[in-house]
């Protein structure tokens, strides 16, 4: 399920801000814990615009708590 979390929103915008011409990306509006819980800072998008964050790394930090509660071994 990586596709529905916010690790895989802040890489795509990382992707996007990083080759020429990147000027779109596609992410979920899924209300899975998984997209909405997973990270502490999630990408914001505001006025049609995604701001990427300068924090290391692809800027998010993982709720470990949350990825253990939905661990699948």
């Amino acid at each position: 399920m990586l596709f529905k979390t916010g690790i895989l929103v802040a890489a795509g915008a990382h992707f996007a801000a990083a080759i020429p011409n990147g000027f779109m990306i596609e992410h979920t509006v899924s209300t899975s814990p998984l997209t909405r819980d997973l990270v502490e800072e999630p990408i914001t998008f505001k006025d049609g615009y995604v701001h990427v964050p300068d924090r290391p790394g692809l800027g998010v930090t993982v709720k470990e708590d949350i990825g253990n509660k939905y661990r699948v071994s």
